[in-house]
């Protein structure tokens, strides 16, 4: 007899990282959900509203565009949408429409014809635009649009077919114009016949949040309350013991913030997550196993054979995560954080714990309460032996086995580490971002507009000078601006231009504010009149990570070439405004040379120039 819950864990596989067709998986979901009879996992569609309310505006309704990368809800939205303005499901699920791959509803006096996907109207596609061309133009329109497409596929279709139908409808080419502004963040204009949501950029932190719990608070899961695999000799089945560790208590609500810590390290380095990545992500983290004979995602009928053989081990929460019980070369999403270094970097504190704990006086009580306590993924015979075998033999396969299983703890303890100790054991260098808890400590800041630290301006200016002069100067209360003489692109400059106090007495000023590109940027405020507008840095995790550890003194050879080239584009930024302003005001150039002082300041030397 089949496990009372596979039918819904059969479902939860199909959002794993298992093979599908991409390009109907919001169909396929469908689907899948209908044979399973279990409620749709309730993901967020944040865009709904504004879409119902542009279309169906008694003033000036007018036509919705969806655009975003492949995964981020446009055929859900679209579905969501229909089902708003009264559209039947099973009028949505027909193949033979009229107009092939388009659906069409009432709604009030207009028309609505709705596309879930650009590309199905490949053999029509001129047909389409030209009637969507004629009714953009018409400010009595008796149609109105609903279209999903990714910004590539909108940009070439859109263009191609303006071009062939300019001179019937030049209406194309002018409403391109519009929606490439609004592409780039800008506002429609106030004769909009077309107005663009970008899904992509909604899917914040917030999103992320509420998908994990549509998954994790589901009410099927119900049902393997009565499973009588659910616990076997004190051992949770592991597809229970991973949502418990997702979901239940302190530990949960932490695995989950440093979960979405990392989401955002990624979105504000413009990687972010689509909804699609996301359930994925949870889908594996709850039913991912090493050894699973299928995809290696465990099913209901799986179970039993876990139990029989203690597989429990092989299907760690803490490496599913990070996408380590998939075959060959994971998914998109689990290698972008599989790039932030997790496992692989190390801290010395932490691996002389893992280490040495068990027998050292000083650290047994600690190791007792970070690995001891967690008898399923942390204190196993399996670790108790690999470390056993390294310490006694340090043998070349003893010590592979061992640095394998630290590689383990260190994912663990980067989900478990309580907060309390989090700065202690210096939680981020298990990153490659070892400053990654200050960046999203600022990020909080500036979204709560509360103040931010001084301290951390200064880190930040310390660095930009080490940039902009090549040296490794000390100055962290002036921003300041040195040249080479005939390019500021130079690695190391030789003159002194000027400098920007971080908190002056004339309104000049360094702060963080928010980005336009990125949550926080860094800013240079001139003060005085309001001629010279502020030069903004948009601060990525990375450009952040860069600058603090170049003014530490370290400047890490797989961070430099990127951000160095970012900061000399932006400081060439600031020598124009400077040198703007500089005219603006009638102030002569005086040629001063840099030096730096055995402390680490800079001074200036003005050049005396003795005329023949």
């Amino acid at each position: 007899m089949s496990p009372p819950n596979a039918p819904w864990i059969h479902f939860l596989r199909k959002y794993g990282p298992i093979k599908s067709n991409d390009n109907c998986f919001d169909e396929l979901i469908e689907r899948a959900r209908r044979r399973a009879d279990v409620e749709a996992i309730a993901v967020p569609a944040p865009r709904v509203d504004d879409a119902v309310r542009t279309l169906t505006d008694e003033a000036s309704p007018c036509s919705v565009i969806l655009t975003g990368d492949a995964g981020d809800g446009k055929t859900y939205h679209c579905r969501q949408i229909w089902a708003r303005l009264g559209g039947t499901s099973e009028a949505w699920e027909r193949d033979d429409t009229e107009i092939p791959g388009v659906r069409q509803l009432t709604i009030g006096v207009r028309q609505l014809w709705v596309v879930r996907d650009l590309s199905e109207l490949d053999d029509i596609k001129l047909t389409f635009f030209a009637e969507l061309f004629k009714q953009l133009s018409n400010p009595h329109r008796t149609r109105l649009f609903l279209i999903a497409a990714n910004v590539g596929q909108l940009h070439d279709r859109w263009k191609a077919a303006a071009a062939a139908l300019h001179d019937r409808f030049p209406s194309g080419e002018n409403a391109w114009t519009d929606i490439e502004a609004q592409l780039f963040g800008r506002p429609p204009s106030s004769e909009q016949a077309v107005k663009l949501f970008n899904l992509g950029r909604d899917v914040a932190e917030g999103i992320f949040e509420n998908v994990v719990g549509a998954v994790i608070e589901h009410r099927a899961w119900e049902r393997c309350n009565s499973c009588d695999l659910k616990e076997v000799n004190g051992h949770r089945c592991p597809i229970l013991e991973n949502r418990h560790r997702l979901r239940d208590g302190e530990k949960g609500r932490l695995f989950r913030d440093r979960l979405s810590d990392l989401v955002v390290l990624n979105a504000q380095n413009q990687r972010h997550f689509t909804i699609r990545q996301i359930l994925m992500m949870v889908a594996n983290i709850l039913l991912g196993h090493s050894a699973a004979p299928k995809d290696r995602l465990l099913r209901c009928d799986d179970i039993a054979d876990v139990h029989a053989r203690g597989l429990y081990a092989q299907a760690s929460v803490y490496a599913n995560v990070l996408g380590e019980n998939l075959a060959g070369r994971p998914r998109e999403a689990f290698s972008r954080l599989a790039r932030l270094g997790l496992g692989t970097e190390t801290s010395n504190h932490l691996d002389r714990l893992m280490l040495h704990g068990p027998e050292d006086p000083a650290l047994r009580e600690r190791y007792g309460e970070l690995v001891g306590t967690d008898a399923v993924y942390g204190d196993t015979p399996q670790w108790r032996q690999v470390r056993l075998n390294y310490l006694e033999t340090a043998d070349a396969e003893a010590s592979t086995d061992f640095i394998r299983a630290l590689r383990g703890q260190r994912q663990r303890l980067f989900f478990t580490l309580p907060k309390s100790v989090a700065s202690e054991f210096k939680l981020w260098e298990l990153t490659v971002y070892h400053h990654g808890g200050e960046f999203l400590e600022l990020v909080h800041r500036v979204r709560k507009r509360e103040a931010v630290p001084p301290a951390i301006v200064r880190h930040l200016v310390r660095g930009l000078n080490r940039v902009f002069t090549g040296r490794l100067v000390t100055d962290d209360d002036r921003l300041v601006l040195a040249t080479s003489g005939h390019d500021s692109q130079a690695r190391t400059s030789l003159l002194f231009d000027g400098q920007v106090d971080v908190r002056g007495d004339n309104g000049e000023a360094v702060r963080i504010v928010p980005g336009s590109r990125t949550a926080i940027a860094l800013e240079v405020e001139w003060g005085g009149d309001d001629h010279d507008a502020p030069v903004r840095l948009d601060l990525s995790a990375l450009r952040f990570e860069f600058l603090v550890r170049v003014g530490l003194g370290a400047l890490p050879s797989s961070f430099s070439l990127e951000c160095h080239e970012d900061i000399l584009a932006f400081k060439a930024r600031l020598l124009r405004s400077y040198d703007r302003r500089r005219r603006r005001f009638g102030n002569d150039r005086v040629i001063r040379f840099l030096e730096v002082s055995d402390d680490g300041r800079v001074r200036s030397r003005a050049m005396d120039i003795v005329p023949q």
